[in-house]
């Protein structure tokens, strides 16, 4: 949830609720409780709940970019992936057709 807000707060709310319905896999989600182990890092409130996500739910893969919380991340034993990998993923499975356009 606290993702989908910023995204909001960002000017960005259509294309996320574009992005949702064109996305069956990809689902809103209540956060987790934060473990003072990751507030402590002094992160954003989104990539907060990613990684409390991710520490609730081990093997689960946190998608973060901000080198703090990938420290965060590797710290605690949390699988990271940046957005660059997420998008050259895409592209290897056929998801997109080119990662240019969607890196630019």
């Amino acid at each position: 949830m606290a993702v989908a807000t910023e995204i909001q707060r960002s000017g960005q709310a259509d294309v996320t609720v574009h992005a949702l319905e064109r996305t069956p896999w990809l689902t809103v989600v209540t956060t987790p409780q934060v473990a003072s182990k990751i507030r402590n890092w002094d992160l954003g409130e989104g990539e907060c709940a990613v990684l409390a996500r991710g520490y609730a739910h081990p093997g689960t893969e946190a998608i973060v970019d901000g080198l703090a919380a990938r420290r965060c991340a590797t710290t605690l034993d949390i699988p990271i992936r940046g957005t660059l990998g997420l998008v050259l993923m895409a592209k290897q499975k056929g998801v997109v057709s080119a990662a240019g356009p969607i890196l630019e």
